[in-house]
């Protein structure tokens, strides 16, 4: 029996002889130190992703905490829209031959949030709609007159309404458009009377049948409201 048989096969602690042996530990040994560096390198790139998207999910939740707060500052700061609760409808009565009427029956006009109906934010009460006409040219003149009263708002912009003349049957003979502004100090201040010069081709028309009036504010779809702040 040879020498290698009597010493029986190699322990895994010793390296075999040979250069086979050799190259083939030294491969193992330096592919397992890759390994592990390439298995480092790994686990860095993987905790950092999930490092950079806890920041980023706390850093979006503090964003979602703060836009609230900074929205209301903003809506504060810049009022708020309100609408007219309900049009106001008022009969109209012939005065002398050149001179018809509204008829006062305790309408008013009442301004609010839309979803706020019992905070009124500003109101035209005494409301009065004439109709003038020149005995000589024919020519008609309509006037709107009234007292207005801020509820501790004052308008950012001036609220717009229109003045719809209506016939017996309930046709529209002609419509009017103005504007009101209010302030702070408005405590049932009576309003520089409006005027409106109808048109001559339906003048004679408009005196004649008118019989109804109806003020409204814009019918558009897309029509916010007014816009008020509360009074410093």
């Amino acid at each position: 029996m040879s020498a290698f048989a009597r010493r029986g096969k190699p322990t895994s602690s010793r390296p075999l002889a040979g250069k086979g042996g050799r190259v083939q530990v030294d491969f193992e040994q330096r592919f397992s130190k890759c390994r592990g560096r390439r298995s480092l390198g790994g686990l860095w790139r993987i905790a950092m992703p999930i490092n950079m998207t806890r920041r980023a999910a706390v850093i979006g939740l503090s964003t979602c905490v703060v836009v609230p707060a900074r929205a209301q500052t903003n809506r504060t700061r810049e009022g708020e829209f309100v609408t007219l609760d309900r049009p106001a409808t008022f009969d109209i009565s012939p005065n002398t031959g050149s001179l018809k009427e509204s008829v006062q029956k305790g309408q008013q006009l009442v301004w609010h949030p839309k979803d706020k109906p019992n905070e009124r934010r500003f109101q035209i009460t005494n409301i009065s709609v004439a109709f003038l006409r020149e005995q000589t040219a024919g020519q008609v003149k309509m006037t709107f007159t009234g007292n207005v009263s801020s509820l501790g708002y004052l308008t950012s912009e001036d609220a717009k309404l229109n003045v719809i003349v209506r016939a017996k049957g309930g046709a529209s003979l002609h419509s009017w458009s103005f504007e009101i502004p209010v302030k702070c100090a408005d405590k049932d201040r009576p309003l520089t009377p409006l005027t409106h010069d109808v048109p001559s081709d339906v003048a004679t028309n408009v005196f004649s049948n008118v019989s109804t009036v109806e003020i409204a504010e814009p019918a558009e779809a897309n029509y916010p409201g007014v816009r008020v702040q509360r009074c410093s």
